[in-house]
């Protein structure tokens, strides 16, 4: 402990035996035992009771200069030096000649200016130039003298001046891949150049000029591949398209990715399309109908594979019950074939449904006649004959009304 330090605790020893204020001994006796910041505020507590007591003012005062040490010390402890640092000038700049806040403020500034040190050469390592320029200055801020800071400088200064040259070598590649429309050099060649400088205009310029190019071609390919319904291709191309525009233009740049995503669209609409055609060729219709209904929103560009295969759908689904009904037909289950035959009128194949909805009708009419013939002869006790209009009827129809039953009867 510094001189002056041990000869104030000394003096607050010989007043712990006197008779004194409840807080003020305590103050003392926490002093005594290191725990300043304790003392402080006790020995605040003993002036609050006791305003305008000079020997209290003054127990205070010396008590706060030990506690705010204490702080700066702990915080450098705790590596926040900065935070120390600023406490102990503020100590120097009202005590300059107390050697305890120098002396901590000296260990305080070299350890932090060992990180910053070690800091700075990962950085310029890294060739992260700007990022060691400004660790060497907070240490210069911190120490003046020191040297370790100031040959920073001096590298960060020779490789600025490396980077510059670099710089103008990349840049010049770049001009002369722009004479020769190779915009992907271009681009390469400018970037590297603003890496290495970062503030320079020409480079930024042709940087933004080669990416507007390749935009451009991109926007091309994505054409193309749109036309020939290679909506994958067309969705990449559209998407690093943007990707180029994004600093050039960026209300280009999301138009673009709007058409990316109307092609990732068509994409999903093109397998659910596909899905489509399988349950069409296997017969399930509603299956075949609902997956084209998922696609129907999803499809902006190939409209007329969706019409033609809904069309497909429908025609096949036509087909399917005129065949079915056509099976009724000859199974002499006319009523429901009719039923079939109707729903097909309005539709594909409808001039056929009609044609067998007139022959069905007719049928029927003709086999309405020949029972009631057929009635009037059994009446009147004429079997044989009538036994041969139910045989016709039967031929014609043979679920109709009784026939079946009365043929039976007869035998037959």
């Amino acid at each position: 402990m510094h001189k002056s330090l041990a000869t104030l605790t000394f003096l607050i020893l010989l007043g712990c035996g006197s008779t004194t204020p409840t807080y003020e001994r305590r103050a003392r006796q926490e002093f005594a035992m290191a725990n300043y910041q304790v003392a402080e505020q006790l020995a605040r507590r003993a002036v609050e009771e006791n305003p305008g007591d000079a020997r209290l003012a003054e127990l205070y005062r010396q008590f706060n200069l030990a506690a705010t040490l204490d702080r700066a010390r702990d915080l450098i402890h705790v590596d926040k030096e900065l935070e120390g640092i600023a406490i102990l000038r503020g100590v120097l700049e009202e005590d300059p000649a107390n050697a305890d806040a120098r002396r901590w403020l000296k260990k305080g500034i070299k350890k932090k200016t060992a990180k910053l040190l070690l800091q700075a050469e990962m950085e310029l390592t890294a060739g992260r130039m700007a990022e060691a320029k400004q660790l060497c200055l907070q240490i210069l801020d911190l120490d003046p003298e020191s040297q370790e800071a100031r040959d920073g400088l001096a590298r960060v200064e020779e490789q600025a001046l490396r980077n510059l040259e670099k710089a103008e070598r990349f840049y010049l590649q770049a001009v002369d891949a722009r004479a020769e429309l190779e915009w992907q050099q271009v681009l390469y060649y400018a970037e590297i150049a603003r890496s290495y400088d970062p503030d320079r205009e020409d480079a930024r310029e042709l940087k933004l000029m080669a990416s507007k190019r390749i935009a451009r071609l991109l926007v091309r390919v994505a054409e193309d591949t749109r036309a020939a319904k290679l909506w994958g291709a067309a969705s990449r191309a559209f998407s690093l398209a943007a990707d180029y525009e994004e600093r050039n233009d960026p209300a280009t740049a999301k138009e673009l990715r709007g058409k990316a995503d109307e092609m990732d669209q068509e994409q999903e609409a093109d397998a659910l399309l596909d899905q489509a055609r399988m349950r069409l060729i296997s017969g399930r219709f509603d299956d075949a109908v609902a997956l084209l209904e998922q696609a129907d929103p999803l499809c902006h560009h190939d409209r007329v594979r969706f019409t033609e295969l809904r069309f497909e759908i429908r025609n096949a689904r036509a087909k399917a019950a005129f065949e079915q009904a056509r099976r009724l037909e000859r199974d002499h289950r006319f009523d429901e074939a009719l039923e079939i035959y109707r729903g097909l009128v309005d539709g594909l194949g409808g001039d056929e449904a009609t044609k067998r909805i007139r022959s069905i009708e007719e049928t029927l009419k003709r086999v309405e006649e020949l029972y009631g013939q057929a009635a009037k002869l059994e009446a009147e006790g004429k079997l044989d004959e009538a036994e041969g209009l139910w045989r016709e009827i039967r031929a014609l129809h043979r679920r109709y009304k009784d026939v079946d039953e009365k043929l039976r009867a007869r035998g037959s």
